[in-house]
């Protein structure tokens, strides 16, 4: 994005626009991510509960 930045000034082309929409892009990709991982430690960690829950003494 910062060289698209850069390159756009030298050229006197107009990016911000596509440059915008991909940082918004980029974000919600991140927050996805974000979202993911902590869906899979839920799991884990419900998986080690039952697992821990479950065995004999």
């Amino acid at each position: 994005m910062i060289v698209a930045l850069f390159v756009g000034d030298a050229l006197n082309a107009e990016f911000s626009r596509s440059i915008a929409a991909f940082f918004v892009l980029s974000m919600l990709s991140l927050i996805g991510s974000y979202v993911c991982l902590l869906r899979e430690i839920f799991i884990a960690t419900h998986t080690h509960l039952q697992r821990t829950l479950q065995m004999p003494m």
